[in-house]
């Protein structure tokens, strides 16, 4: 056992790219990696269209190269997947008015044409099924953060009252007290977020290009984050096994549907507060409210007398 134990820990850290002495490296192998450090992906990356339609430029702007394939006009439509061929920075150009980084992308071994880095990273995202998940909660985020804010606002407060009205309504055998955690872990999962995304915005985007499920051998802060959603998960099992034996099928589906709703929409609204002091200010308020609702029905489970079967 502590042979495994061993193991276990000693497979536990975090990789590292090991370079080559920068002696022995050309300047452009020089320019190739500190690229990748800093921008997190390279020659040989793959991304997908999220846009209707991206426009590709025959050259980089500001600069006509002498390329050795058709200089026409393309574009790439949604969904459609595509690879970094090359990498070209005009130093030229400045960068209050143009994007001095320009990609040329391809399909199928044949370069299509040139676009800046910040049209590419607004209108595309990486393949891995995960990134595009990020990609997408990200979009609905914005959206959410900008046009329906205060109704989330709402939506979560009536939620949270129908969810104290039920309870209440439940006889004290059939509460699960697993409500308590799953909140909890959702509610710290989003105060996560909103820390790394606010105060390390280079390790989210390197998590956002390389993303990984498994929080072992990743990061403090991200291992922590996907312990707090993987928590959220059994935490949320646990309050199906927990009242599958003590109440209908129809109040254990309204019941589970309720509680995912709430803890999604408090992981949302908890990650889209800004600035971060507020995202503290509100999660010690949560954790305070939950703590102490959690004591108010175990004192009221306690003293509440027994029920008596009737025959």
């Amino acid at each position: 056992m502590l042979g495994i134990t061993l193991c276990l820990l000693s497979s536990c850290g975090y990789q590292t790219t090991e370079h080559y002495n920068k002696w022995t490296l050309t300047q452009k192998q020089r320019d190739s990696i500190a690229f990748s450090t800093y921008h997190h992906y390279n020659v040989g990356y793959n991304f997908i269209c999220r846009a209707d339609s991206i426009w590709l430029a025959p050259h980089p702007e500001g600069i006509t190269l002498n390329l050795d394939y058709p200089n026409e006009q393309a574009y790439l439509y949604d969904d459609d997947d595509f690879v970094i061929t090359e990498v070209f920075r005009n130093n030229n150009i400045n960068r209050n008015t143009l994007d001095s980084i320009w990609l040329c992308v391809g399909s199928d071994g044949i370069p299509l044409g040139w676009i800046s880095e910040h049209d590419l990273l607004r209108n595309a995202t990486p393949v891995d099924p995960i990134s595009r998940f990020m990609n997408a909660c990200s979009r609905l985020s914005d959206k959410l953060r900008s046009t329906l804010s205060h109704g989330i606002v709402a939506l979560l407060i009536c939620l949270i009252a129908y969810q104290v009205k039920g309870n209440r309504k439940l006889q004290l055998k059939e509460k699960s007290n697993y409500i308590y955690p799953l909140l909890l872990s959702a509610v710290t999962a989003g105060c996560l977020m909103a820390t790394i995304k606010c105060l390390m915005p280079e390790q989210w985007q390197h998590f956002y290009f390389y993303p990984s499920l498994n929080p072992v051998g990743q990061r403090p802060m991200f291992a922590i984050y996907l312990s707090a959603v993987w928590l959220s998960i059994v935490f949320f099992l646990a309050i199906f096994f927990d009242l599958k034996d003590k109440t209908s099928f129809g109040k254990l589906l309204l019941t589970m549907l309720l509680n995912a709703t709430l803890a999604i929409l408090l992981y949302y609204a908890i990650s889209m507060l800004r600035p971060i002091y507020i995202v503290y200010i509100v999660y010690i308020i949560i954790v305070v409210v939950a703590i102490w609702d959690y004591h108010t029905q175990n004192k009221k489970a306690k003293t509440a007398p027994p029920i008596c079967e009737t025959k």
